[in-house]
C-alpha cells in the first residue's frame, strides 16, 4: 500500500499543472525490441513502444512517467516429448529518477531506476510430440509491480531534441506458482523539450 500512496503521489506530483508549465519539461517517444524469458514457456521477442513525460529536477537527474508497451511475442519450448506454444503481451506505466552523465555539450550517459505496473496476458497450449495431440492449454492475465533498472546515451542534435539508446531490465515482471518472467529492452527515442 506503501508503494502505491509513494507512485500515486509523485504521479500527481509530475502531472500537476505546474509541471506542465515548467520551462524544461520534455516529452520522449520510443521504438522498443523486447526479449522476455518466461519459465515454463521459453523465450520470445517482441517489438513495442514508449511515451514518456519528464522534468529535470536539477541539471543531473530527472523524474519521468511514461507507459510502456512490450509488444506481444510468441515463445516456443520443446522438451522432452513435448512442444509449448504460447502468446504473451505485457504493458504498463512506469515511475523512474534518471542519473545523468554529462561528457560533452551534446553527449552523455545516463542511469535509470525505477518501478514499473505491469499488465501481462498469456494463453497457449501444449503438444505431444510426435503425435501432435493437444494435452492441455492454459490462459491468464497477472498485474504486478516490478522494478527496473537501465542504462543509456543520449545525443543532443539541437536545443529542443534529443536522441537517446537505452538498455533497460524488468525483473519478475510475471510471477505465476512459482514460475518467473523478466524483460530486457532496448529502446531508441526522440526526446524534445518545451
Amino acid at each position: 500500500m506503501r508503494k502505491k500512496s509513494l507512485v500515486s503521489l509523485l504521479a500527481i506530483a509530475l502531472l500537476s499543472p505546474g509541471f506542465a508549465m515548467a520551462e524544461r519539461v520534455y516529452v520522449k517517444l520510443g521504438v522498443n525490441h523486447a526479449k522476455a524469458k518466461v519459465e515454463e514457456l521459453g523465450d520470445g521477442t517482441a517489438t513495442g513502444g514508449t511515451l514518456a513525460v519528464g522534468m529535470p529536477v536539477n541539471d543531473l537527474f530527472d523524474a519521468e512517467i511514461g507507459y510502456l508497451h512490450l509488444g506481444s511475442s510468441d515463445p516456443v519450448l520443446v522438451e522432452g516429448f513435448s512442444r509449448t506454444e504460447s502468446h504473451v503481451k505485457s504493458q504498463g506505466f512506469y515511475l523512474a529518477g534518471i542519473a545523468k552523465l554529462p561528457a560533452t555539450e551534446s553527449f552523455g550517459a545516463f542511469g535509470k531506476l525505477g518501478i514499473i505496473y505491469a499488465k501481462t496476458d498469456w494463453n497457449g497450449r501444449e503438444i505431444a510430440i510426435p503425435s501432435g495431440v493437444e494435452t492441455w492449454n492454459f490462459d491468464g492475465t497477472q498485474k504486478r509491480w516490478a522494478p527496473m533498472i537501465g542504462v543509456g546515451i543520449s545525443y543532443r542534435i539541437s536545443q529542443q531534441f534529443t536522441v537517446t539508446m537505452d538498455y533497460t531490465h524488468i525483473n519478475k515482471l510475471l510471477d505465476v506458482d512459482g514460475d518467473k518472467a523478466k524483460a530486457n529492452i532496448v529502446t531508441a527515442s526522440l526526446k524534445t523539450n518545451f
